[in-house]
């Protein structure tokens, strides 16, 4: 008999397996509109993953979201241009 965690949904259909790949956040950083990097050796564990979300002034419609790579243990941020805001990146593997 198999062994591991199955989850279904209210019409019965398999939804996660043994074989689902689940992400784990590791933290966040709040870039203050600047580039930056910071190190964490959970990158070491898995895939890196991340999601951003903006913190918006009033009436600002324009703005640029982070390019964001990973090197090793390190995940960097930077913008392009002038039109910055506070952003928050949430980081984790899977």
């Amino acid at each position: 008999m198999p062994s591991g965690i199955e989850i279904y949904d209210e019409s019965g259909n398999l939804t996660v397996d043994r074989f689902t790949s689940l992400g784990r956040i590791l933290g966040s950083v709040n870039t203050n509109g600047s580039s930056g990097s910071i190190n964490h050796e959970g990158f070491a564990t898995g895939q890196p993953l991340y999601f951003v979300y903006a913190q918006l002034a009033n009436n600002q419609w324009a703005y640029e979201w982070p390019d964001i790579s990973f090197s090793g243990q390190t995940m960097s941020w930077s913008y392009q241009s002038n039109i910055t805001v506070n952003n928050t990146i949430v980081y984790g593997v899977y």
